[in-house]
């Protein structure tokens, strides 16, 4: 009598990025809280190495490639341990139906 046992892989603390992931490989949005000034805003994304693509709207929140040495995961969760960050994430797809 043969008894298999199969355990689940155990899982990064970070996802692994995949093709076909929900969001765009290599950008992510992050919003800062009210009242953080241009030039911290300006010194974390330099610290981090991320280049500005475009500042949506009103609110403020910030497109951003990230380098090619990270992921989505990553460098969301570096933003996210910031104090002066509302919230960051990646650059979901939408379809429209």
């Amino acid at each position: 009598m043969v008894i298999g046992c199969s355990k689940a892989p155990k899982e990064s603390a970070l996802p692994i990025e995949r093709p076909e992931a929900k969001y765009i490989k290599g950008e992510i949005l992050v919003k800062f809280k009210k009242g953080t000034a241009k030039e911290r805003i300006e010194e974390i994304n330099k610290r981090f190495g991320v280049a500005v693509i475009k500042i949506l709207g009103d609110q403020e929140v910030y497109h951003l490639r990230i380098p090619e040495d990270s992921t989505v995961p990553q460098m969301v969760k570096r933003y996210q341990d910031l104090p002066e960050v509302e919230y960051a994430q990646p650059n979901y797809r939408y379809r429209i139906f």
